[in-house]
């Protein structure tokens, strides 16, 4: 679902109890249930409901998924930002928009050879004292 095989996050490494609940129920037995609702439709609502919440790891994520996926396009994606922004205000429509320039700037540098290096957000120079 999310487009590669990972080691595990900061999360399920420090709760991995965690990790294996959602690894078995999420992607386990919610995301296969595509005859109730395909994955190009799972792909919008969960980037949607990530976008509300906010939540920019997660979104970063899924929007990694769905593009490696190709079960959505960076121009679909760019769309639903645009019309997230009516909804849920341009601050969070705008955090999707960013995660999608660089996922896809990202996955264009891995076509041609270099190393990944996504974060959810960009590091602070420090300040000089």
């Amino acid at each position: 679902v999310l487009g590669t095989k990972r080691p595990p996050s900061e999360a399920h490494a420090g709760a991995p109890f965690f990790g294996q609940l959602a690894q078995d129920t999420v992607f386990g037995r919610v995301w296969p249930r595509t005859d109730k609702l395909d994955r190009r439709a799972r792909r919008l609502l969960t980037i949607a409901v990530l976008t509300c919440l906010g939540a920019e790891t997660e979104l970063m994520l899924h929007v990694e998924g769905a593009l490696r996926s190709g079960d959505l396009t960076r121009e679909e994606i760019g769309e639903s930002a645009a019309h997230l922004a009516m909804y849920t205000g341009f601050p969070r429509a705008r955090w999707l928009a960013i995660a999608n320039k660089r996922v896809s700037d990202q996955l264009k540098r891995l076509a041609q050879g270099s190393k990944p290096s996504l974060r959810a957000r960009p590091r602070r120079a420090k300040q000089s004292q």
